[in-house]
């Protein structure tokens, strides 16, 4: 029996496992990301900066460190093309195209809208429990950063 597209197993999925599965997966998609950008920042310093690369001496050291670069680099790049891997029909990939294979349809997109809608509400400014709100959700966005910067 062939094997199903994607697009057929994700046809088959109520619009509500496809919202909770989409969120998941941005949610890991997002954490990649972040990694990927302190990585492209150490790149910067050992692949592209002479800064490490001159504290080396022309030795056996030398070849081992010209190893780590390459493989520091090349790990950026598949990294990168995760980011983008095409959805396959396992929907296993935490990537931009299965989440949106998974968003791709209108009840799916206003359930998400809704739940956004529902963390965010439209307070008016005078309102205490937008600022109640705002004391709240800083302190657990920064914890987020500190925890992702340190990990």
């Amino acid at each position: 029996m062939p094997r199903l597209s994607p697009e057929q197993v994700i046809a088959k999925m109520a619009s509500n496992e496809r919202a909770d599965m989409a969120t998941m997966k941005i949610g890991n998609v997002a954490d990649r990301i972040s990694g990927l950008l302190a990585l492209a920042e150490c790149n910067a310093l050992i692949v592209y900066s002479p800064l490490l690369a001159s504290q080396i001496p022309p030795s056996t050291a030398g070849h081992a460190f010209n190893t780590f670069q390459r493989a520091m680099h090349g790990f950026e790049i598949v990294q990168l093309c995760a980011v983008r891997d095409k959805a396959d029909h396992s929907l296993a990939y935490n990537s931009i195209p299965t989440v949106h294979a998974l968003i791709d349809h209108d009840d799916v997109v206003a359930m998400l809208v809704e739940n956004v809608r529902q963390n965010w509400p439209d307070l008016p400014a005078g309102d205490p429990r937008r600022d109640q709100r705002r004391r709240y959700v800083s302190p657990v966005r920064e914890e987020e950063a500190t925890k992702a910067l340190n990990a």
